[in-house]
């Protein structure tokens, strides 16, 4: 007998479903037609934060699909909303034209993830001519290295500061939108204090934390050296 297909163990929800296990931290929108589509847990918190409806699909179903959507053209005005909440959002756009797939029989459009979208990395959707710095934070010997990138300019930036006082004031100046810093760092709760002191009065930003190999100061120093020579 041939084993039933639950709601979600579908095509197109195993599409979704694959990348979100890729990009377990992010929201994720998936483009279907006129409109990025989230699903499950994700479309709760589109519909919270965002402010718009959330239904389902297979309703009849003894397992219905939460799902809440948003047009496609006004994804940049919903973004700000997301990012203001501390998500981080994954597009997962369509990677063929649908016409394509029903010339080939098919019909299930190929998608695939497009781009990661962070409070730091927000170029397209800025609507002020402010900076917006991504600011990245390593610490040795006492001594906090902050590098700072503005996304919209391109300008890179980096400083020492060898005291809770001098990094207070790099990132009241520098308003980051977004904080890279080492694992070891986000989960250590004295750094994260002196971090939310060095930020205040305004909350810490949205912090992000590459894999460990990201730390490298050899590789770092190669990299810079390429590509400022």
């Amino acid at each position: 007998m041939a084993k039933a297909t639950t709601a979600h163990d579908t095509p197109m929800m195993r599409q979704y479903l694959e990348v979100k296990a890729e990009r377990p931290d992010c929201l994720l929108l998936m483009r279907m037609g006129d409109f990025y589509e989230a699903f499950l847990e994700d479309a709760v918190e589109l519909s919270r934060v965002a402010g718009v409806a959330l239904t389902s699909r297979n309703k009849d179903s003894a397992e219905p699909i939460a799902m809440a959507g948003v047009p496609h053209h006004s994804l940049a005005a919903h973004l700000p909303k997301l990012l203001a909440a501390g998500k981080r959002v994954a597009i997962m756009d369509q990677l063929e034209d649908p016409k394509d797939t029903a010339k080939d029989g098919r019909s299930l459009v190929r998608r695939g993830l497009a781009r990661v979208i962070t409070p730091g990395t927000l170029i397209d959707e800025l609507d002020s001519p402010a900076a917006n710095h991504l600011v990245a934070l390593t610490a040795c010997d006492g001594i906090v290295g902050v590098a700072a990138l503005d996304v919209s300019t391109g300008r890179l930036s980096v400083e020492e500061a060898a005291s809770p006082a001098q990094l207070a004031l790099a990132l009241a100046r520098l308003q980051p939108s977004e904080l890279v810093v080492p694992e070891v760092v986000r989960d250590d709760a004295r750094s994260m204090e002196i971090l939310a002191a060095a930020c205040a009065p305004t909350p810490v930003p949205a912090v992000s934390t590459p894999a460990e190999y990201a730390w490298n100061s050899a590789d770092a120093r190669r990299f810079l050296c390429e590509r400022l020579r």
